[in-house]
């Protein structure tokens, strides 16, 4: 009669293989539907910001992993989503506010139609377009 043993070592290794296999099967089916999904429901994601949420997520997961800590990518990619949705929704509020004061200052301005005009230009621009008026505004001022 002898003696079987185990090794400790081929468990963990088959069941890291099955959960690769799973997850990478789950995405294939159900991630482009489920991206779909939190990137146009939860909040508009444009590429820069997808960009972001992936990069933040899998540094997350990485440096998690290796401190040993078990962490769900799906959750943190979430996480990260929510963060992105969160930060707009306080820039939106913050460029209201400011918008808000700059009108406020000028009340009763002879040029108070000009400044309207701008401000909605700037407010409905795009990031590019806002760089350029900001770098023609700060060319005129110092010259």
């Amino acid at each position: 009669m002898g003696v079987h043993r185990i090794h400790r070592d081929e468990g963990p290794e088959q069941r890291r293989l099955v959960g690769a296999i799973g997850i990478s099967l789950g995405l294939a089916l159900f991630g482009p539907r489920l991206i779909r999904t939190v990137g146009s429901e939860i909040t508009e994601l444009d590429r820069s910001h997808a960009f972001c949420i992936a990069l933040a997520a899998a540094l997350t997961v990485i440096v998690a992993s290796q401190l040993g800590l078990p962490v769900s990518s799906t959750h943190v990619a979430l996480g990260g989503i929510f963060g992105v949705g969160f930060l707009r929704e306080y820039l939106d509020q913050r460029m209201a506010r400011t918008v808000e004061n700059v009108l406020h200052s000028h009340q009763g301005d002879e040029h108070i139609a000009e400044v309207e005009r701008v401000l909605h230009t700037f407010v409905n621009a795009g990031a590019e377009a806002k760089r350029q008026m900001r770098h023609s505004s700060t060319s005129r001022c110092a010259g």
